[in-house]
């Protein structure tokens, strides 16, 4: 993902699937090329590279 979708993805009211490593994600926050990600299975928050995440389909 590039970090203009990221921002758009983070300031969107919709719920979009976000995945890192094949886990869905929440953005918490952007810091020039990296995202603080929350784990939705674990609430795990860890920053990770922009790059690294991957749009999943919408959520209904």
């Amino acid at each position: 993902m590039d970090a203009k979708r990221a921002r758009e993805i983070f300031e969107s009211y919709g719920v979009i699937d976000v995945l890192h490593n094949n886990q869905s994600v929440w953005i918490e926050s952007l810091n020039g090329n990296e995202a603080k990600v929350t784990y939705i299975e674990s609430d795990k928050t860890v920053d990770v590279p922009i790059s690294q995440l991957v749009e999943g389909d919408p959520i209904e």
